[in-house]
């Protein structure tokens, strides 16, 4: 199952957990069979990791969301964890 942090009728803020893909069949495929309804990825994160990520429920919010990106209205944060003390 995967974990909803925030859902309207026109998003879903939700964590994308390692080894999963992005799109396609992949996090998409999950919501819908979640969420019973549409699922668009709006932008990416490779499978080798996780996070938080935006999805677009209907197909007005995944053509707003892709202009926030477009316009730089919408920025991404990176945050790495690390065990020790990585070499230059």
């Amino acid at each position: 199952m995967i974990e909803i942090l925030y859902k309207d009728h026109h998003i879903a803020v939700c964590v994308k957990p390692v080894g999963t893909i992005s799109e396609d069949a992949g996090m998409p495929t999950l919501l819908r069979q979640q969420l019973g309804g549409e699922a668009y990825c709006v932008h990416r994160l490779d499978t080798v990791v996780g996070g938080v990520m935006v999805y677009a429920l209907t197909k007005k919010a995944a053509s707003q969301l892709s202009a926030y990106i477009a316009g730089d209205m919408l920025t991404k944060e990176y945050l790495a964890v690390v065990e020790g003390i990585p070499t230059p």
